[in-house]
C-alpha cells in the first residue's frame, strides 16, 4: 500500500480527452478508403502529439504533451469496470519502475470496448478508490 502512494500514480496523470493547442482544427470528411495504408483518416491532423495535450479528467488543468519531449510516452485506454481493471495497479508499478529511464504513463478512460467505463468523470476516481480495484487505491 505505502509503494501505491509513493508511486508517481498513474491516476494523477489520468486524463480526460486529448485537446489540440491550436483548437480550431477540424477532422477531414474524407471517406477512409479500406485496404490503403496511405490514406490519411485526419487529414486536418498534422504534426506530432507535441503540439496536442488533455485536460485532466476533472477538468481543471490542460496538459500540454510537449512536456514529455525526450521521454517514452505510453497512452493507455483504461477501463475501471475491464477486467483488465488490475493494470491499474500494474501500470503504477510500471510507471515507478521505469520513470528514472524517462517513462510516462497516460491513462484516458474510454467506454469505447464494451462500455466498460460507464461513469462521468467525477465517478471515475471514486469508483477506483472504493470499487474496483478498491481497497483505498490511489
Amino acid at each position: 500500500m505505502a509503494r501505491l502512494l509513493q508511486a508517481s500514480c498513474l491516476l494523477s496523470l489520468l486524463l480526460a480527452g486529448f485537446v489540440s493547442q491550436s483548437r480550431g482544427q477540424e477532422k477531414s470528411k474524407a471517406p477512409r478508403q479500406m485496404g490503403n495504408p496511405q490514406m490519411d483518416c485526419h487529414g486536418g491532423i498534422s504534426g506530432t502529439i507535441y503540439e496536442y495535450g488533455a485536460l485532466t479528467i476533472d477538468g481543471e488543468e490542460y496538459i500540454p504533451f510537449k512536456q514529455y519531449a525526450g521521454k517514452y510516452v505510453l497512452f493507455v485506454n483504461v477501463a475501471s469496470y475491464c477486467g483488465l481493471t488490475g493494470q491499474y495497479i500494474e501500470l503504477n508499478a510500471l510507471q515507478e519502475e521505469l520513470a528514472p529511464f524517462g517513462l510516462v504513463i497516460l491513462g484516458f478512460p474510454c467506454n469505447q470496448f464494451g462500455k466498460q467505463e460507464p461513469g462521468e468523470n467525477s465517478e471515475i476516481l471514486p469508483t477506483l478508490k472504493y470499487v474496483r480495484p478498491g481497497g483505498g487505491f490511489v
